[in-house]
């Protein structure tokens, strides 16, 4: 009896459950929703910012696929991207100034990490034929050419499909639950109208910063492309500097001082412990005098002064020589102006913007280029070539300084 009873208890469970499952298939819409695409246009910026201070933006040429669905009367919605690499924007760290470098005019250091660039999109978009906007995004970031974005069909409610007015903001005005419906049963179409979210952007960018890196750390980067900050020239201390300020031994090519140095006595040889010959002679038995032992410290200490009175007079020589030089770079800059760019655009292209109006609204788009290629600026060959003349007419103390090794040792002799 107990077991009958269950089983009966249970088929009307099953009644009851087919019934709602009936009623709800019943109340779905007749028309549910809609399907199609959006891709970049000359209305819709394809543009995205990014979080690197390398690699500032990414531009390229996109499709969203889109659908939207009923399912037991929920309504239900998929949206997956794919895309292609246009261009990215680089910019240079000491200046801040950007350079838009199209994907087939990329250096071929940065061509293959520019493949690992990933994009992903959180937009909001009109609704055809009606005052609302509809929210959605593209799942998982999907790398240029690699197919469609993966993405899971999300369900949300009814009174959170579609919105009056915003949508990025974190609490937007919705569309009601029988407005919602309403709406659904005419047919969706999404306008391309799109105005993206701040989440939206490009990401996967650390192949491309590392490569950037690389790149502009080889000699002679900074003069060949834009976006490499200045290379610092680092001055290389003669070798004598080093010697004499680390050993009393002086370096040949300062030799011709010691003659010009007053000797109240003899000063060993450079390298020769002042000490040897008391060595040498208590070694043969016989014993070394006061004097002789007076003598050799007295020689060590000449010794010593006579190597510290070098390096000041060669520390002295090199700072003058560094200072003339700075003002005849100076002298020579102030005769021809400010440094025109190195390189200048060569071609460019006109970029893609947004109108971001709302429904209904207009709005007027100015046209705007970006560069894509760069070359030889000439101006800045004239600059450069100016530059040099004028270093002689300020050249000091009527000779041109080209090298502080060779200025410090004349000034030594």
């Amino acid at each position: 009896m107990k077991i009958r009873a269950l089983l009966g208890v249970l088929a009307l469970l099953l009644c009851a459950a087919v019934a709602q499952a009936a009623n709800k298939a019943a109340n779905q819409p007749a028309a549910p929703g809609g399907e199609g695409t959006i891709t970049s246009n000359m209305l819709i910026n394809g543009c995205f910012k990014s979080k690197s201070d390398t690699v500032a933006e990414v531009c390229g040429n996109f499709t969203i696929r889109w659908k939207l669905w009923t399912l037991m009367g929920e309504p239900v919605g998929n949206y997956v991207l794919s895309w292609k690499l246009e261009s990215i924007k680089l910019v240079n760290p000491a200046n801040k100034a950007s350079f838009y470098y199209a994907a087939s005019n990329l250096p071929s250091m940065l061509s293959t990490p520019a493949k690992a660039i990933e994009l992903y999109v959180d937009a909001v978009s009109s609704v055809d034929n009606s005052s609302s906007t509809h929210r959605f995004n593209t799942g998982v970031p999907v790398r240029a050419g690699a197919g469609n974005s993966y993405n899971m069909p999300g369900s949300p409610n009814w009174a959170q499909l579609f919105m009056l007015r915003g949508g990025c903001e974190a609490e937007p005005s919705y569309l009601d639950a029988a407005s919602a419906k309403a709406l659904f049963i005419k047919g969706v179409q999404l306008s391309g109208q799109l105005q993206f979210c701040p989440a939206s952007g490009a990401s996967g960018l650390d192949a491309v910063e590392n490569a950037v890196a690389k790149l502009c750390a080889k000699p002679g980067a900074d003069k060949e492309f834009s976006f490499c900050p200045p290379q610092k020239i680092a001055e290389k201390k003669p070798a004598a500097a080093a010697a004499a300020a680390s050993s009393p031994a002086i370096e040949d090519r300062f030799a011709s001082l010691e003659k010009k140095m007053p000797k109240a006595q003899e000063v060993p040889s450079p390298g020769k412990d002042p000490f040897a010959a008391l060595g040498q002679g208590g070694s043969s038995g016989n014993r070394a005098p006061d004097q002789d032992m007076g003598s050799a410290f007295a020689n060590a200490e000449a010794e010593r002064a006579a190597a510290i009175e070098r390096k000041r007079k060669f520390d002295a020589a090199y700072a003058s020589c560094k200072e003339d030089m700075q003002a005849q770079e100076r002298c020579a800059k102030d005769s021809c102006g400010r440094e025109p760019p190195a390189q200048v655009c060569t071609r460019s292209e006109e970029r893609r913007q947004s109108c971001n109006a709302r429904p209904g609204e207009s709005c007027l788009i100015i046209p705007q280029f970006d560069c894509v290629a760069y070359g030889p600026n000439a101006e800045h060959a004239k600059w450069d070539a100016c530059v040099r003349e004028s270093t002689s007419r300020c050249a000091a103390q009527g000779a041109k300084i080209t090298s502080l090794a060779a200025c410090t040792s004349e000034r030594l002799r």
